[in-house]
């Protein structure tokens, strides 16, 4: 991706390193809600690029560089240089009162020390004889509500050699690094154990309630069967009933599960429910819901955005459920 595309949003590195240059900036194969940032810090700070399995240059080149860092001591954490131009050793010194240094000084299997983390960042800093490097991970806001990893790159050249030896390795970083380490998110993150949600099928007089997703929940805007997550400990039945009486305030009795899916970003298991109204008629109850419909198989063709895997339900797996009732 444009580096400026990184650069472009409100991040706090664009502050606190404001004097560094943007060198590389990736979009990483990563998508979820905003509480997911922590799962993508957790598996880029456990990333083993040398691991990769399609790439026996990869590894090679990885495993030359940490011993070459080994044996020069880039890696070492008592490696202290100043900053390039600068009287700090570290970014932690220009962090503002509002904004902690983190504790640790490892981040895992990476060659990096913590600088900083919040809800959607977090900055990691190395320091060597030819740059003062900065990996900066962003969890990026898309226009659907969900969230997408980003991957920054910023640096400072130190000495002669800084900015020639950064050019000569270009081509290896934008080829076989990145591409190694894109490799290994996308695995890593497909792997995670998606949560559980619930879809509640409710069909009347042979039409189907659908609720058109609300502004302030991710995938705002898109039309689908009111749904809502299964909090920890709760059994699906009784995650069917407290969604629909917090979203639309009706009371449900739900009958069987009758579909399972994985939502397109792999990060949630739905559990289509058959639910019936026991009492009470569907209303907008809270602002998860901007809109709510009576609708047949026709007109839910007609709704838009949708999701495709909706359709699939309604087209493929409802006669099926009619059928054995």
């Amino acid at each position: 991706m444009d580096p400026s595309e990184h650069s472009d949003f409100p991040w706090r590195i664009n502050t606190i390193a404001a004097d560094f240059e943007l060198v590389d900036a990736w979009a990483l194969p990563a998508q979820g809600r905003q509480e997911d940032f922590a799962d993508l810090c957790n598996i880029f700070s456990n990333l083993d690029p040398a691991a990769d399995e399609k790439s026996s240059l990869s590894r090679t080149l990885f495993a030359v560089r940490l011993k070459i860092g080994d044996v020069l001591g880039w890696d070492n954490e008592t490696n202290i240089l100043p900053i390039p131009g600068c009287d700090e050793t570290s970014l932690r010194d220009r962090l503002p009162p509002d904004l902690d240094a983190e504790t640790d000084t490892r981040a895992g299997r990476l060659p990096f020390r913590p600088v900083y983390r919040t809800d959607d960042e977090w900055a990691l800093e190395s320091s060597n004889s030819t740059v003062h490097a900065v990996l900066h991970l962003g969890w990026a806001p898309r226009p659907d509500g969900t969230y997408q990893g980003q991957l920054g790159v910023y640096v400072k050249h130190r000495g002669r050699l800084g900015r020639p030896y950064m050019a000569a390795i270009a081509p290896v970083r934008h080829h076989i690094v990145y591409p190694a380490l894109l490799r290994r998110i996308e695995w890593a993150w497909a792997a995670r154990t998606p949560r559980r949600a619930v879809v509640a099928v409710i069909h009347e007089d042979g039409k189907f309630l659908w609720i058109k997703r609300g502004p302030d929940v991710p995938k705002s805007g898109y039309w689908m069967p009111p749904s809502g997550s299964i909090e920890p400990g709760e059994a699906a039945p009784e995650a069917v009933v407290r969604e629909m009486a917090e979203e639309l305030d009706i009371e449900v009795r739900p009958i069987r599960e009758v579909w399972k899916c994985l939502t397109e970003d792999g990060g949630y298991i739905l559990e289509w429910w058959l639910t019936e109204i026991a009492s009470g008629e569907a209303r907008i109850a809270n602002t998860e819901v901007a809109d709510l419909r009576w609708v047949t198989r026709d007109e839910i063709g007609q709704l838009s955005p949708i999701f495709t895997d909706h359709l699939h339900f309604i087209d493929d797996i409802w006669p099926g459920v009619t059928t054995h009732d």
